[in-house]
């Protein structure tokens, strides 16, 4: 075991003792013999302890990876969803802007997928590329769709073999073609993308940060301003909401006042979903190892672990 991997499991360990874990507890999970645990944590050379330890906390993740909730179906979960289900039955052009960590990315890419954890060949995925260039972006597309794409094929055949292809995997369902990023494109990228809608019957979705919703639906750039008449859903996200972290507390198992407070608080913060889930799951670990529920000490633990720190 090398020193860098030895070093994290005695700040593992103690930031468990932080949530409530014992010594006593611990060495009689891991196995260990407390005097020999309590040298190896002040930094003495042991081998063996330090198997022991891995063992255990290789254990623990594995129970916490197979016992925790997955994707929650929050409120704006389910908007975003009834957007992206709208895309399917008709040609649309639905945007879906806001705060990183507010669920956009993890909700479309739980919507591209089949009834087999497969993306639907009808739909195309890409996220946009920084300097990006419209042959470059038809290329990614293109890619994308087929896995690969000709160089020989000039813009125009890249385009209507991606929709041809697109149309014809579709099996009665409209084709999607979602840009994740658009932030990084320019905007006559983005505007020339209204082809695909225009003329192949294509729905968009364009998804990106905060600042591009204002761009496209400001009415200040004519070169957007067809895709933006075209929108019918306009998602902004200014991030999770309160009802949000409710749904994902109940579903994670906790009910106290303290506990709810405490996850809001870090919600009102944070102001995203992404720090939220790894407190949750940094805290499941830690309430794995004392065998309790996840309480407040062991979420301030989490928290604190992670370089987090707040008051109810």
């Amino acid at each position: 075991m090398n020193t860098n991997e030895e070093t994290a499991l005695r700040e593992r360990l103690k930031a468990a003792f932080d949530g409530g874990l014992t010594a006593k507890a611990a060495a009689i999970e891991t196995g260990c013999n407390e005097r020999s645990l309590a040298g190896w944590l002040q930094g003495q050379a042991d081998d063996a302890t330090a198997s022991l330890v891995k063992t255990w906390c290789d254990l623990v993740d594995k129970e916490i990876a197979e016992s925790l909730p997955g994707i929650v179906q929050t409120p704006t979960f389910q908007r975003i969803q009834t957007a992206l289900h709208a895309t399917r039955k008709s040609p649309e052009v639905i945007t879906i802007f806001g705060a990183p960590g507010s669920g956009k990315t993890s909700t479309i890419k739980e919507f591209i997928l089949d009834k087999h954890g497969q993306r639907e060949r009808s739909i195309c995925y890409i996220e946009a590329e920084e300097a990006a260039t419209m042959p470059r972006l038809l290329q990614s597309l293109s890619t994308a769709v087929y896995g690969h794409y000709d160089a020989l094929w000039g813009r125009g055949e890249i385009a209507n073999r991606l929709a041809d292809s697109l149309h014809t995997d579709s099996r009665g369902s409209c084709p999607v073609i979602i840009i994740d990023e658009v932030q990084r494109l320019e905007n006559r990228l983005l505007a020339g993308l209204a082809w695909f809608y225009n003329q192949r019957h294509i729905s968009l979705v364009l998804c990106g940060n905060e600042g591009k919703h204002s761009d496209l639906h400001g009415g200040k750039n004519k070169e957007l301003a067809a895709l933006s008449d075209r929108a019918a859903y306009r998602l902004h996200l200014v991030g999770p909401s309160k009802d949000d972290v409710d749904t994902i507390l109940a579903e994670w198992g906790i009910k106290g006042r303290i506990e709810r407070g405490f996850m809001q608080k870090a919600r009102e913060r944070l102001n995203s979903l992404r720090p939220l889930i790894r407190i949750l799951r940094s805290a499941a670990g830690f309430a794995r190892m004392r065998k309790v529920n996840i309480d407040i000490r062991v979420l301030r633990a989490a928290a604190n672990d992670l370089g987090y720190q707040f008051e109810v």
